[in-house]
Formats: C-alpha cells, structure tokens, sequence
C-alpha cells in the first residue's frame, strides 16, 4: 500500500512539471510572429517590453481551443500513466501552437509511447495520414562508441 502512495506522489509531481511546461509554451508562442523591423531603418529590432507585455497579455485573455485529452487516444493499445498523457497533452498543446519541442525526462518514463500515442491522436482526431519521419539514436553504435 505504501508502494503505491508513492507511485501517485510521483506522478502529482510529474504532473505539476509538465502543466508548469505546459503554461510556459503559450507564452514562447509569440517568438513564431512575424519579425520585427525599424520602421526607420528597416533594420531587425527586438520588441520592447511594453509589446512582448501586450502579446503575453493578450495570448492570457485568449479563449482558443486546445485539445485536452483526459485518457489516451483509442487507437493506442496498453494503458498509459497519468503523466504519459500530461505529456500527450504537452505535444499536442505543441502541435496546435504550431510550436516545435522537446519531451525530456529520465529514461523509462514512455516517451517513445507518448510519441506513438501523439502520432495516433493525429491519425484519429486530426485526420493526418501518410508518412511520417522519425529520427532515433541507434543503441548499439552508443553501446559500441562507449565500451570501445
């Protein structure tokens, strides 16, 4: 029984990082605009607080739809762990935004089935077919390069 206090200690945390990773894509969304140019010059600029402060503040007040999913996508087989959906829910929060990233954590935790699990919700809910191009590490070449 205290295993499995434990377990469900682990997985609020996990959660709280990734609802915490979750809030902060919406506010990098902003970098994706369109670039900023002196009207003077026509040379690039940085925006100026009071604009960054603008969007930040109209990207809170905005009512968009982004999908949440409860439990995973019914075309995935096995049963994935609350925070295996939080994650889910990080990539597609992702894919929706138009935003690239990085699902990151120890190894173990599902992030290839997290990965399989976004690939199905996009065949199942987004109607995303055909091909789709994937890089891996290659395990034995890390194994063979470190034990050489």
């Amino acid at each position: 029984m205290g295993v499995e206090r434990d377990i469900v200690k682990m997985d609020d945390v996990k959660i709280d990082k990734v609802k915490y990773l979750l809030s902060q894509s919406k506010i990098f969304g902003h970098f994706m605009g369109k670039s900023l140019v002196d009207e003077g010059t026509g040379a690039p600029r940085r925006m100026t607080e009071a604009e960054e402060d603008a969007i930040l503040l109209e990207a809170e007040a905005s009512t968009d739809e982004v999908t949440r999913l409860n439990e995973q996508p019914a075309n995935i087989e096995g049963k994935m762990r609350n925070y295996q959906v939080e994650g889910l829910n990080f990539l597609i929060g992702l894919y929706e935004r138009g935003l690239n990233g990085i699902l990151a954590d120890e190894m173990g935790l599902g992030k290839t089935l997290q990965t399989i699990s976004l690939l199905g919700f996009l065949r199942l809910h987004k109607k995303v077919n055909g091909l789709i191009q994937l890089f891996l590490p290659n395990p034995e070449r890390s194994m063979r390069r470190n034990h050489a």
